[in-house]
């Protein structure tokens, strides 16, 4: 009897802490649509800095900070990353998308505090080899996890400092994108 008891209040638990975070989710989700739509006549942003960032809401780069200086973030912190697509301008002149990386899922702890709950112009795509929370495509690796421990294990550095896909894997890469995500096959 006792047993079940506490199992129904772990549960409900769980139940109310997963509530909240989608509560929480979602009032994110209407600040970052009213700063953008109204941000010179209702200043939140500054108020959005300092807010926690879930997991899986989309990541941003503060406009105050370059490219360039988040790539020197990562080496000093020794993170392990590839930019895998459109690197060719970074960190200059950038892909006018999202900057796509894959990080290695023990260094994800270190980029805590790069990135701002607010929408910028700076939109990053973060995903890890093991599908960890918050950094999976459509909740899976966003490629094998053979395929993405070998890109990351073999990566190589740019003329401009930042980590690449070896030219191998970088054809592997871009197909698996173009086939799988992008659905360029499709019959």
């Amino acid at each position: 009897m006792i047993v079940k008891l506490v199992n129904y209040f772990n549960l409900l638990f769980y139940k109310v802490i997963r509530f909240i975070v989608r509560c929480y989710r979602i009032f994110l989700k209407v600040l970052r649509k009213v700063d953008h739509y109204l941000g010179r006549y209702f200043p939140i942003s500054k108020f959005i800095d300092f807010l926690p960032l879930p997991m899986g809401v989309g990541f941003f780069l503060p406009e105050e900070m370059s490219y360039k200086e988040l790539f020197d973030v990562f080496h000093s912190r020794g993170v392990r990353y590839v930019v895998l697509r459109w690197f060719e301008e970074l960190p200059d002149n950038p892909y006018q998308g999202d900057v796509d990386l894959l990080v290695h899922h023990d260094d994800v702890r270190l980029l805590k505090g790069l990135f701002t709950a607010r929408l910028t112009s700076k939109p990053f795509d973060i995903y890890t080899v093991s599908a960890r929370y918050g950094f999976t495509y459509k909740n899976l690796p966003y490629y094998p996890p053979h395929l993405g421990e070998k890109i990351l294990t073999t990566r190589v550095r740019n003329e401009k400092g930042i980590f690449t896909p070896s030219p191998e894997n970088y054809f592997y890469s871009l197909a698996y994108h173009a086939i799988y995500h992008k659905g360029v096959l499709t019959a």
